[in-house]
């Protein structure tokens, strides 16, 4: 079976259990791949783009808008 790359980003070999990590920009994805049996599945991400890491956007602007009044 052969995958499409989209938009790879970047790459990381980890040589413990030799496995390559693949950033896939167009897909909102890490990947692995695995050199020792060939496999290759996403690692993290579900293919969405959304911020997830708290809630920063809200708590800057309160804190820019706030400063202005």
């Amino acid at each position: 079976m052969q995958l499409l790359l989209n938009s790879p980003w970047d790459v990381c070999f980890e040589p413990i259990n030799e496995i390559v990590y693949i950033a896939m920009a167009g897909q909102h994805q890490i990947w692995e791949h695995n050199i020792t049996d060939g496999t290759t599945r996403a690692f993290s991400g579900d293919g969405y783009e959304r911020n997830l890491n708290g809630g920063w956007g809200i708590v800057l602007k309160e804190v820019l808008f706030d400063s202005l009044e």
